[in-house]
């Protein structure tokens, strides 16, 4: 722990001022990887679905947070937005490099959700069914943006600061990918 460590903990203020710091000193950094470790961890872990990969994507999230530091500007959001971008951008290197398989984790609570903007109302098992298929004709941007929405349950704020969008940007996008995804829908009836 170094001396910024506890001042992470204070809010966005000090935030913007230790990574003033940060910019100075790259040691100051450490307070802010130990804030949001775990956090960008999970978030990579849920879309990897094994731990040590994402460990290692974790990593490289942070080294490049560091190493793009000094080009990094301060635009009023979390500095948790910019590190989210990296870890997207990670995580969709490695499925292209890997020919990996996209895991998402989906729960009965997010199930109902889409169901109910689908406006498909048959047997959840159906559903579930239909919907792996229907999300595979989704291009990643795609996928990412219904997985944050509704197997995540993020608001569109929340998700317009990741992605960098505005709000109504956001709620646009989705709504063109739930028109999408109900055309799949009537194709298979």
């Amino acid at each position: 722990m170094n001396q910024y460590s506890d001042l992470m903990e204070v809010g966005s203020y000090c935030e913007t001022e230790i990574l003033k710091e940060c910019k100075k000193d790259p040691e100051a950094f450490e307070a802010v990887y130990n804030y949001y470790f775990d956090t960008i961890f999970l978030f990579i872990k849920k879309r990897i679905n094994d731990k040590e990969t994402a460990f290692d994507i974790t990593q490289q999230v942070f080294f490049n947070a560091l190493t793009n530091l000094k080009n990094y500007q301060l635009k009023g959001l979390p500095f948790s937005s910019y590190l989210f971008k990296i870890a997207i951008n990670e995580c969709n290197q490695h499925f292209r490099n890997k020919n990996k398989i996209r895991y998402i984790s989906i729960n009965e609570k997010s199930i109902n959700l889409l169901s109910e903007d689908l406006l498909w109302v048959d047997h959840k098992e159906k559903l579930i069914a239909r919907l792996e298929q229907a999300v595979r004709s989704l291009k990643h941007k795609e996928l990412f943006l219904i997985e944050l929405r509704y197997f995540e349950q993020e608001s569109f704020k929340k998700i317009s600061q990741l992605l960098g969008i505005s709000e109504n940007n956001c709620k646009v996008k989705v709504h063109r990918i739930i028109k999408k995804l109900k055309k799949h829908f009537k194709r298979e009836e």
